[in-house]
């Protein structure tokens, strides 16, 4: 069975406003790999089908710039039915994904002109000894390739968005929306190598972005990229990393890091106590606000 995206239908509409409702496929690409016997949707998806419309609805041609007021309070599960509410104005679109469960997802998405392509840079030399990258990402939705450096308080990860990818264009293009994912696995990357050798990596589910800033309109299908995260508070539950994007050599350290980003942000997600446990967020888990 190939894997499906949701087909929204407009219920409502006015002329900077629209309301649309839709149905996650059982199917959806992505959900094996997010997680394994685990499928959530990922958040930057939920993103990505906002933006989409958006685009049809607001007839939007400004460059995506950045995220603002990202919540995902409640875990989006494949066959749920949910409502997107759309609004813009003042160079903003405002969104809220919610259904019977609650909210999924909500935020704000700034919009400008002018934001310049970044320049290719080859890949950043892996100088790890940790071969073996501990995630509980799998198949497509493993985006990141190995560690370049791990401290208690720092991670940085190599990264490639490839082809096989379910919502790959044709032209090898990327969402802005994959940020949000890369910049969430290079906290999991850091999870993975703090944690015990031995124990199997424990699932994070994303929960809010108070605002993450986009220097490029778009990555590249392909394109050899590093991420960091650096750690703010939290070991389970609760945590928060500042997290920077970029490409070209490893960044030295976190000033560095932040100069040179082609995008950034801080993260927050909860941790599961255990990677099997019935503790999640979406089986009765304390709320994620």
């Amino acid at each position: 069975m190939q894997p499906s995206e949701p087909s929204f239908v407009r219920v409502s509409e006015a002329v900077d406003r629209v309301r649309l409702e839709a149905q996650v496929p059982v199917n959806l690409g992505d959900l094996d790999g997010h997680f394994p016997g685990h499928p959530v949707v990922p958040g930057f998806r939920q993103v990505m089908w906002t933006l989409a419309e958006a685009n049809r609805a607001f007839s939007r041609d400004a460059a995506v710039t950045g995220f603002e007021a990202l919540r995902f309070p409640t875990s989006l599960l494949p066959g749920a039915a949910m409502a997107l509410e759309l609004s813009h104005g003042d160079g903003v679109v405002r969104f809220s994904l919610s259904g019977d469960d609650g909210v999924f997802a909500s935020g704000r998405v700034r919009l400008a002109s002018g934001l310049e392509p970044h320049a290719a840079a080859p890949a950043p030399e892996v100088l790890s000894s940790r071969a073996e990258l501990r995630l509980p990402h799998q198949g497509t939705m493993r985006w990141l390739d190995g560690v370049v450096s791990h401290t208690p308080t720092a991670t940085t990860a190599t990264a490639m968005l490839r082809s096989d990818t379910p919502w790959v264009g044709a032209d090898g293009s990327c969402d802005p929306s994959v940020v949000i994912e890369l910049l969430a696995q290079a906290m999991a990357a850091h999870g993975g190598c703090a944690a015990e050798a031995g124990t199997p990596p424990r699932r994070g589910f994303l929960v809010s972005a108070r605002q993450i800033e986009l220097r490029t309109p778009a990555l590249r299908v392909g394109e050899p990229l590093w991420v960091r995260a650096d750690h703010v508070r939290g070991e389970l539950g609760m945590v928060a990393f500042r997290c920077t994007l970029g490409n070209g050599a490893a960044p030295q350290d976190e000033p560095d890091a932040r100069d040179r980003a082609l995008a950034l942000g801080t993260l927050g997600a909860f941790v599961e106590a255990a990677p099997e446990s019935a503790n999640s967020p979406s089986e009765g888990a304390p709320s994620r606000e």
